[in-house]
């Protein structure tokens, strides 16, 4: 007996249905991912290890500078950002790909890198004018931080988000950590370093340049050559939905920017102030606070890159909500600066600088030294641990994937361009505020202002709690679901 053969009818409806199950499928890819996760590395890396030695090779190259100039060099890194952040995020969702955006960002890092190295044939008076265009510039290319992070969220399913930009976060953590260790390795070739070839001089202050430099060329390479994107999640979403999105939540949007700006105010904040404080504080020369500067950036590293692979292979947000996580996050930051403000009823007393010396106070020069109560480094230094080891990664994860959710199911360049432009207003605007009240009243009232924001944030959470929910989205309705 012959065997029936199926229908047309019957053999497209099977096709349509392996079709479905195929698109069903799609899954997150992982690949493409791992490689934006270790370009965030190369990214965090080349910061980190920078970050210690500024102020003390600004002070070697200029011993004249003032703090209020350090704080514009600062200040002017995170204006790049801030530019081109939105620049890149438009431009990016324009031409629906991450990856020539991403060229241009890698270069601007290496030019960045390539005037820093050189700062040393500079007059002195002209250093800190050439450091700002250095970090401008360098500061323009960290831009591809939004574009590293809108491909993780645009590319994942909805129940990897978390993970992909946990991913994402290994390796800005390992990339601090492997830069703090660097920083520290540094240390050896001492404040006068080698000289090579008898023309330049190779210390443990543009030594960082130099490696961020052969970073950033590496890092253009694999996205030449090894990165290959690919929104299969995002075009499958976004066809089983409506055509017509629903508008987000702008006020949980709000909310979590204004986090994202608060949490990068802070960290400005500290990364400026930490080396001239911990001189002042400790009585560090500059060689010992970059020493301990990158000791405790290590130990945070560590305890950073722990917490995100606890949120990678643990999946631990499924198990606790990620707006409670971020509460947490916001409270231990606002108890880190309460915890080591200078208290006035502290028993010991900051110590005036000795002349030729960086270690202490400038009575002369700031009215406040004779009466700032003395921190302890053995307090400051495990909360500065717990902050950026602990309360850092967690707002980070939770914060970004819940803006990514109240946002839904679209391409997120521009989005996550204004997100990261969020938090890099909070790095242009911190170095000029601090410093300036740093300069004006001491360490006391840079402090009080974070207590202030951070509580702020808080109230901010707990009264708009319940819109902090991913969007609710409709489905289109399954043909032929209505003729069973």
């Amino acid at each position: 007996s012959k065997i029936p053969l199926p229908q047309s009818g019957q053999t497209n409806a099977v096709h349509a249905g392996v079709s479905k199950r195929k698109k069903s499928l799609i899954l997150t890819p992982w690949r493409s991912i791992y490689l934006t996760s270790f370009c965030a590395f190369l990214q965090a890396l080349q910061f980190t290890i920078l970050r210690s030695s500024m102020w003390p090779y600004l002070r070697k190259l200029n011993p004249d500078v003032t703090e209020q100039k350090y704080g514009f060099v600062n200040a002017l890194y995170n204006l790049g950002t801030v530019v081109s952040a939105i620049v890149f995020g438009y431009w990016s969702n324009r031409i629906k790909q991450v990856r020539l955006p991403l060229f241009v960002c890698f270069w601007l890092i290496i030019i960045g890198n390539v005037v820093y190295a050189l700062l040393q044939y500079f007059e002195a008076e002209l250093v800190a004018y050439v450091l700002m265009v250095s970090r401008l510039l360098t500061g323009c290319g960290v831009a591809n931080a939004a574009l590293l992070r809108a491909y993780a969220l645009s590319a994942s399913t909805i129940e990897d988000r978390s993970k992909a930009f946990a991913c994402i976060g290994i390796g800005i953590a390992a990339g601090g950590l492997t830069g703090s260790g660097l920083q520290l390795a540094f240390t050896v070739l001492g404040s006068d370093g080698v000289t090579i070839a008898g023309i330049y001089q190779l210390d443990l202050y543009n030594a960082p340049a130099i490696m961020a430099l052969l970073l950033n060329l590496c890092g253009f390479l694999i996205i030449l050559f090894c990165f290959e994107e690919s929104y299969e999640v995002l075009e499958r979403d976004s066809k089983k939905m409506c055509h017509n999105l629903p508008q987000p939540c702008y006020t949980a949007l709000i909310i979590c920017a204004s986090t994202r700006f608060e949490q990068e105010f802070a960290q400005s904040a500290v990364e400026t102030l930490e080396p001239p404080f911990t001189m002042l504080m400790f009585l560090f020369e500059k060689e010992e606070a970059v020493k301990a500067n990158s000791i405790a950036q290590l130990a945070s590293g560590c305890c950073g890159i722990l917490l995100y692979f606890l949120f990678f292979f643990a999946e631990f947000t499924k198990r606790a909500p990620l707006r409670v996580i971020t509460i947490l996050g916001i409270n231990l930051y606002a108890a880190s600066f309460l915890v080591t403000y200078p208290w006035p009823f502290l028993p010991d007393k900051c110590q005036s600088a000795a002349n030729g010396s960086d270690a202490g106070c400038y009575a002369d020069k700031y009215a406040w030294c004779t009466d700032l109560s003395a921190i302890s480094p053995w307090v400051y230094y495990p909360i500065f641990v717990l902050v950026f080891g602990l309360a850092h990664p967690l707002t980070n994860v939770c914060v970004t994937t819940i803006y990514s959710q109240v946002m839904g199911p679209r391409r997120q360049g521009t989005s996550q361009g204004l997100f990261t432009t969020a938090g890099s207003l909070g790095k242009l605007v911190a170095p000029l505020i601090v410093t300036s009240l740093y300069a004006s009243y001491g360490p006391a009232k840079p402090w009080i202002l974070e207590i202030l924001q951070f509580y702020t944030l808080f109230v901010a959470w707990i009264v708009f709690y319940k819109r902090m929910t991913p969007m609710q989205t409709k489905t289109k309705a399954v043909e032929g679901s209505s003729k069973q």
